[in-house]
C-alpha cells in the first residue's frame, strides 16, 4: 500500500508547532512533508470552535503545559511579549518553504525562543535575514497578491480536509492532530491499513448520544 507524502498544517501562533519542530526534527527528516502555513483563527471559525487562549482558565494552563513540556525536554523556549498575536506577517513570510521544514523552524525559533514579534525595524530585519532578505524584498513579499491568495488557498485546502487545529500532520484523508500525535503517525506510516483493523475501524461509526445545546 503506497502512503501518501504528509502535509503539514501549521501557524506559529501555537507554541505547540514550536514544540513539534523541535522535539520532532527526525520525524520531519524522514517524511519531507509539505509544509502548508493556514490561518488558526480562520479554522476555529470555521469549525465554530474557540483556541485555547480564548478560555482564561485554559489560556494559562496551556501556557504552564506547553513551558514545563519544553523544559522536561530540554528545549529552549521563551514566550514572546504577547499572546494571541498576529500571525498574519508570519504565515505569509513562510510561503514558499513548502519542502524547507528547517527555515520555518528558525522563523519559529525567533518567536518562541527568542521571544520577539514585529516591534521594532531590527525585528523586521532580523526576521526577514532568516529568509535571506533585505527589509525591502520582504516587504515586496508580503504584500504580494498572490502570496496573500497562496495563504488563503492553504487554508481552505486545510479547511477541506477537516482539519481543525495547528499543529496537523495530515497522510491522505488521515489527521495527525497535536504536536505529541508523531507516534500515532509513525504506527501509521509502519501499517498503513491500522485504522482499517479492529479495534479502530469502527470509531467513526460510533453513534452519538447525546448532542449539547447551543443558545
Amino acid at each position: 500500500m503506497t502512503v501518501p507524502r504528509p502535509v503539514w498544517y501549521f501557524d506559529l501562533i501555537s507554541p505547540f508547532v514550536h514544540l513539534q519542530l523541535e522535539l520532532q526534527a527526525s520525524l520531519f527528516e524522514r517524511t519531507r512533508p509539505l509544509c502548508r502555513p493556514v490561518l488558526f483563527g480562520v479554522l476555529l471559525q470555521q469549525h465554530g470552535t474557540l483556541g485555547p487562549a480564548e478560555i482564561p482558565s485554559k489560556r494559562t494552563f496551556t501556557y504552564r503545559h506547553v513551558l514545563w513540556k519544553a523544559q522536561a525536554a530540554g528545549i529552549s523556549m521563551r514566550f514572546p511579549p504577547e499572546h494571541p498575536f498576529r500571525s498574519l506577517p508570519f504565515q505569509r513570510l513562510c510561503l514558499g518553504l513548502e519542502e524547507d521544514w528547517q527555515t520555518i523552524r528558525e522563523v519559529s525559533r525567533f518567536i518562541w525562543q527568542q521571544g520577539r514579534l514585529l516591534e521594532q525595524d531590527h525585528d523586521w530585519q532580523d526576521l526577514m535575514a532568516i529568509r535571506g532578505w533585505t527589509r525591502e524584498q520582504g516587504d515586496a513579499h508580503l504584500q504580494a497578491p498572490e502570496v496573500k491568495q497562496a495563504l488563503a488557498d492553504s487554508t481552505t485546502e486545510a479547511l477541506a480536509h477537516q482539519v481543525f487545529g495547528v499543529p496537523t500532520f495530515r497522510i491522505g484523508s488521515e489527521l495527525f492532530w497535536g504536536e505529541d500525535a508523531g507516534p500515532l503517525m509513525e504506527g501509521y506510516l509502519a501499517h498503513p491499513d491500522l485504522f482499517a483493523q479492529d479495534p479502530f475501524r469502527n470509531l467513526d461509526t460510533l453513534p452519538v448520544g447525546v448532542t449539547r445545546r447551543t443558545p
